[in-house]
């Protein structure tokens, strides 16, 4: 008994080592651990169990095993800065080009409604933000769809422009809808070239150029009524426009501007002809009254705007003339203004004298001058904005 216990121990002992001294078979397929020798057995043990055979693989010869990696670990390793990589360089964005513009052709009925046309879509922007604009393509040619079904339209028919420039791309959307009579409308998608952003007028021209663009349609309407659409009295939130080099153009839906217009009408402003005056803070006086009105010197600005300022010596009038005509008359003290053959005009507040100076409401300027707007910054400046055809 005593010596089966003993053939027993030694067993288990040459067993032990035997394990120990056996060669440790790494993943054939670990790129980072060269291939086995084609002479040694590439049997997976596991997938072998699972097939029913239990044999061990035995190899001709035994590999030497990798030396183990005795380098105690560094506790305070995990504490060191890692080190910045080396920054990889950034994309440069693609100009816009024409190439990258796909076109949708249309031809299907849809609850009785025609649709048909051309319809274009942006393949790639720099940052993805083709996308975005896709969506609102889509969103917008959507809703033209369902307002045409609506009134139970017969047919709708897409076409499309594109204006490129260095500040903005100009995707113009004409739909023309047949029901019981035909009108075209327009929608415009406007964005950054590269990125995609979308843009609005002041992003791309760089300044508020809508209330002045206003004042340019009311004088159109003003000389010319029998054209234009006196009805129309605000520029909308969502106005179609697009820009070209040095000129922004308002485009209308039909008949919504230009009374009998065919398809859809047309407004260009000239950004050449937009002319900009500054008054720093300092340069205006601001009344302490409750109304904090900004009075503003006024030979300083009409002289910018091209009008001439006289005082008349020995009294309070004052006389304004463009190009050598006589245009209006102010009086210093009195809240008024007079133009030849009309009614007399009230101010904001009257004409003020400091330091030889003469001074008016801020508001006299848009009140009075026709092609003239001003906005002020968070600095309390005012930029005067003026327009010559």
């Amino acid at each position: 008994m005593a010596f089966k216990r003993l053939l027993l121990i030694i067993a288990l002992v040459v067993s032990i080592m035997f394990i120990n001294i056996a060669p440790v078979y790494a993943n054939v397929n670990s790129p980072f651990v060269p291939p086995l020798d084609n002479q040694h057995s590439q049997s997976d043990p596991g997938t072998d169990a699972l097939a029913g055979q239990t044999n061990t693989p035995t190899p001709t010869s035994i590999p030497t095993p990798l030396p183990l990696d005795t380098t105690e670990e560094d506790p305070t390793q995990s504490l060191q800065p890692t080190p910045n990589p080396t920054p990889l360089p950034t994309p440069t964005p693609i100009p816009f080009t024409m190439a990258m513009i796909y076109e949708n052709t249309y031809e299907l009925r849809e609850e009785g409604l025609e649709i048909r046309g051309v319809i274009p879509y942006i393949n790639h922007l720099f940052h993805g933000g083709h996308e975005q604009i896709n969506q609102r393509i889509s969103l917008a040619a959507d809703m033209k769809i369902n307002a045409a079904k609506d009134i139970r339209a017969r047919s709708i028919i897409f076409s499309y422009e594109i204006y490129i420039s260095n500040k903005a791309v100009s995707l113009v959307l004409f739909s023309t809808v047949t029901a019981a009579t035909t009108s075209t409308n327009v929608v415009s998608i406007n964005f950054e070239p590269t990125s995609g952003f979308h843009i609005t007028p002041y992003d791309a021209v760089g300044y508020d150029i809508i209330p002045l663009a206003q004042k340019i349609l009311n004088e159109k309407i003003r000389l010319d009524p029998g054209t234009y659409n006196a009805a129309f009295d605000a520029i909308p939130i969502n106005q179609a426009y697009y820009l070209t080099e040095g000129k922004l153009v308002l485009v209308f839906n039909q008949f919504q501007f230009v009374k009998n217009s065919e398809g859809a009408a047309r407004v260009e402003i000239d950004l050449a002809h937009v002319h900009q005056n500054e008054i720093t803070r300092a340069g205006y006086h601001q009344d302490v009254s409750e109304y904090m009105v900004r009075m503003i010197p006024l030979r300083q600005v009409m002289g910018a705007l091209g009008y001439t300022v006289n005082w008349l010596p020995g009294s309070n009038n004052i006389d304004i003339f463009i190009d050598n005509v006589f245009f209006m008359r102010l009086t210093i003290g009195i809240n008024s203004y007079v133009i030849p053959e009309r009614k007399p005009q009230s101010l904001e507040s009257a004409p003020i004298v400091i330091r030889n100076n003469i001074f008016v409401p801020i508001s006299f300027f848009d009140q009075v001058l026709s092609l003239v707007t001003y906005s002020v910054d968070d600095r309390a400046n005012i930029m005067f904005f003026s327009y010559s055809e």
